[in-house]
């Protein structure tokens, strides 16, 4: 019953501002999203040698770099998609009873959902903490 709706609730003051820690959270993230690192100081410096490198170089040695520079390109880019979808997972947590094809998913009702478990609140259904 009341201790098994209790496990799934986090215990949060009553005055607890929602709006107010999603503004923090926010923030923080936007900050790591803008932030320049040291290494991607480094990497622009290397993509600058390698730029002037191909001044000197033939064109087999340049095609050659190009299909390395473009394998190395789509690794950026996956490294970039990884960093959004962290993002993403930070601010969107992921809730096992939605994942599940119950909600939105096609599969109709979850019997296995915490929030179809447990006994209607007051007529309304679902759980409350």
């Amino acid at each position: 019953g009341t201790a098994a709706r209790g496990e799934h609730c986090h215990h949060l003051p009553h005055h607890f501002d929602f709006a107010a820690y999603l503004s923090i959270r926010l923030g923080h993230l936007m900050g790591e999203l803008v932030e320049i690192s040291p290494f991607t100081w480094l990497a622009l410096l290397l993509l600058f040698y390698i730029s002037y490198a191909f001044t000197f170089t033939g064109e087999l040695a340049s095609a050659i770099l190009f299909l390395i520079g473009g394998y190395v390109l789509a690794g950026v880019v996956f490294g970039i998609y990884w960093k959004l979808s962290w993002i993403q997972r930070q601010l969107i947590p992921s809730l096992p009873h939605l994942s599940s094809g119950g909600v939105g998913g096609g599969g109709g009702r979850d019997e296995r959902s915490p929030l179809v478990q447990h006994p209607p609140i007051n007529g309304r259904g679902g759980v409350a903490c």
